[in-house]
């Protein structure tokens, strides 16, 4: 019976040597980097046509867009910091333009609405102008 036992272990163990031994499975490889084109301001965004829109609305659709525009999918990030009063919060445009590029858009919000743009690299800061008086 000894002998029995003992001859079920070695071939337990020569079909683990057999089958060679067990790796987890094997993780994906990591995403790619994605690279950023090299001026995100330069994108080609498609036709813009808002209606009583608000600054954080417009905002928002030029940066999805700049993504998508962006072959690296990245585009520009951007950061709005309103004043107490809640200027851009309350503030309604109109605004309409032709396939513009995001400098152009950015720029057409700016003066419209008498916003700062600050950009540092890829992060653009769009704030209320402190030059105008508000309400």
């Amino acid at each position: 019976m000894k002998r029995c036992l003992w001859m079920v272990a070695v071939l337990a163990v020569a079909d683990t040597v057999r089958a060679g031994p067990t790796n987890p499975p094997a993780r994906p490889p990591p995403p790619s980097a994605r690279v950023a084109a090299a001026d995100p301001m330069m994108l080609q965004l498609p036709d813009m046509e808002f209606r009583q829109a608000t600054v954080s609305e417009i905002v928002e659709w030029i940066r999805d867009r700049s993504i998508e525009a962006d072959p690296g999918g990245v585009g520009l990030s951007v950061i709005l910091k309103d004043d107490a009063k809640g200027t851009m919060a309350r503030t309604r445009l109109t605004l309409g333009l032709k396939r513009p590029t995001v400098k152009r858009a950015l720029d057409l919000l700016a003066s419209t609405a008498n916003l700062y743009l600050r950009r540092d690299a890829r992060v653009l800061v769009i704030e209320p102008s402190k030059n105008v008086a508000g309400p």
